[in-house]
């Protein structure tokens, strides 16, 4: 852990030392400020110590001074001779306030307590950024909920068809249809256009403006002559399946994968 010491008073530097020599774990102190503008020029221009060990009162002002003038992001414990200023600095987001003499086990437990809330931060800090990291892969890759079941109204009454259950969807006249494996015709309240987003695309294809067929409902196709392909659905459906020729390469894709 690397501590800076903020402290106008000499021996008061040497004492801090000496103390913080005997801490466990050993800390390194990177460097000691008498003023308030060494201190903001030693925080603007190297490298953010983990810990500010800081003195209130200094020879040009008091250490607030030196939260107005540069970004505070270490941890820090103030350090006085009085107890007036207790309530500043928890203000300023302190995490402990020593009164001057310091004995060894006051310092000691300011450190245990610097190594508590630096656990905390990273934690929170982990999960945020796990959390940011999953937002990213979702926004990039995001899952869709697809339909698993259809609402179907039969006169008065109604009962859901899971979609596992459906062959394909089509279109006759102005009502659109799906068409169970064991050959069961029904009206949904849906367009086909709304079908096709409600399916999973790598089991679901839209063949044409008339059809979404299930994969496992086709079985066959052929080419014609004018380039088109021609689609042999299960359950027979006494409609013809046509595929224009733009679209009969991704459909001949779509059932590779």
């Amino acid at each position: 852990m690397k501590v800076l010491i903020v402290e106008d008073e000499k021996l008061a530097i040497e004492r801090m030392q000496r103390l913080l020599a005997e801490i466990a774990p050993p800390v390194e102190v990177v460097g000691s400020m008498k003023t308030i503008k060494d201190t903001v020029t030693f925080l603007q221009q190297s490298a953010t110590p983990d810990l500010i060990l800081m003195d209130i009162e200094l020879s040009d002002g008091t250490c607030f001074d030196i939260f107005k003038q540069v970004a505070v992001t270490s941890f820090v414990v103030f350090t006085t001779s009085y107890h007036e200023y207790a309530l500043e600095a928890f203000r300023a987001n302190s995490i402990d306030y020593l009164l001057k003499p310091i004995r060894q086990v006051d310092l000691q437990n300011s450190i245990n307590k610097y190594y508590e809330m630096k656990q905390q931060f990273v934690a929170a800090y982990q999960t945020e950024t796990l959390q940011r990291a999953q937002d990213q892969i979702q926004e990039a890759w995001p899952v869709t909920s697809y339909r698993s079941h259809f609402l179907i109204k039969q006169g008065q009454r109604y009962k859901t068809v899971a979609v596992e259950d459906i062959a394909y969807f089509f279109v006759d006249g102005r009502l659109t249809y799906l068409m169970t494996w064991n050959k069961t015709k029904m009206v949904i309240n849906h367009t086909l256009e709304e079908v096709e987003k409600m399916v999973d695309p790598g089991r679901h294809h839209r063949a044409n403006r008339a059809f979404v067929v299930h994969k496992k409902a086709v079985q066959g196709f052929k080419n014609t002559l004018n380039g088109k392909l021609q689609v042999e659905l299960y359950p027979l459906i006494q409609k013809e399946v046509m595929i224009s020729k733009e679209k009969a390469t991704e459909f001949k894709n779509w059932m590779r994968e």
